[in-house]
């Protein structure tokens, strides 16, 4: 049983059942075509009430455009003196500003000097956590020799630096490179007096 091409009607056991087919595809076609042609003239109406009411609709837009450009430069006069007002406020402030944050940074310097020790000693447990951290194994021991010279030697009395070892740093007599040294790579040899 093959199923029915194009324009053939379906396989029955009579041929009453193929006329039935027809009869109703027909009835079909004409409701169909009374539709679209029903349908036609609706559509007709319809493009043209909205062709009739494009220029109402046109117009309507740019009135809106109009009354928006008319609202933006009505509201100018009024921010630029809001503008006005927010620098003169600034302007106003500006000392009370100043006076705040050099007390913040007195009331810094005073905490700072007041608490000096304990800053100090928690710079130290902070830099010793990291120096651990980062120091290879086979270095910690040089590490921890040169921690332990610098904790028996006196602190620095406040505001001196002290000089590196071996020389004041100025390119004095005490910079000079010693005897039979060859100068270092990047540097110039100085002429010794």
């Amino acid at each position: 049983m093959t199923a029915p091409g194009p324009g053939e009607a379906p396989p029955s056991d009579n041929a009453e059942g193929g006329e039935q087919f027809q009869q109703r595809a027909g009835q079909a076609g004409r409701a169909l075509r009374w539709l679209a042609a029903r349908a036609a003239p609706a559509a007709r109406r319809a493009r043209a009430a909205v062709e009739q009411r494009r220029p109402q609709a046109e117009r309507a837009a740019r009135a809106a455009g109009e009354r928006l450009e008319q609202a933006v430069e009505a509201a100018k006069p009024g921010l630029e003196r809001l503008a006005g007002q927010a620098r003169e406020a600034a302007a106003a402030a500006r000392p009370q500003v100043e006076r705040a944050a050099r007390a913040a940074a007195d009331r810094t310097r005073e905490y700072a000097r007041e608490h000096a020790p304990e800053l100090r000693r928690a710079a130290a447990r902070a830099a010793e956590s990291t120096a651990r951290a980062v120091t290879p194994p086979l270095l910690r021991p040089a590490v921890e020799a040169l921690r332990s010279e610098l904790r028996s030697r006196p602190a620095p009395a406040e505001g001196h630096r002290e000089t590196p070892p071996g020389g004041a740093g100025d390119g004095g007599p005490a910079d000079a490179p010693a005897a039979g040294t060859e100068p270092q790579a990047g540097r110039e040899p100085r002429d010794r007096p």
